[in-house]
């Protein structure tokens, strides 16, 4: 075996590492998430699937880098998302992304402001 694989403090230092550009790459992700949510909101085409993704995958990896609230958040608004998209029937019938999708998409815009005051963009 060699040395390093069973030293916990090279184990905690990768994972600080691994958790340090998590934080770091935040920025962008909540970057990635607004332009989702807009173009959503805009009803562009495959954008609620880009913006369900991105609630899917910040919830996994925000769990494993320490931030378990943001995960539980990301979750809970990706089924959120999802449940409100099988009520709202087809676009021509709910040319507004329909009320209930509508005030999913205002809580999730809360959640990304709440996101972007956390992890500022860099000046």
């Amino acid at each position: 075996m060699a040395q390093d694989e069973a030293r916990p403090d090279t184990l905690a230092a990768v994972l600080a590492q691994l958790t340090a550009e998590f934080d770091a790459a935040m920025p962008g992700r909540i970057a990635a998430l607004r332009g989702s949510l807009h173009d959503a909101r805009a009803q562009e085409p495959g954008s609620e699937d880009r913006l369900v993704d991105g609630l899917h995958r910040l919830a996994g990896n925000a769990g494993t880098f320490g931030h378990a609230d943001i995960s539980v958040r990301a979750r809970a608004l990706e089924g959120t998302l999802d449940a409100a998209r099988a009520t709202t029937s087809s676009p021509s019938e709910a040319p507004d992304l329909g009320a209930v999708l509508g005030a999913v998409l205002d809580a999730v815009d809360r959640f990304v402001d709440d996101l972007s005051a956390e992890f500022p963009a860099p000046a």
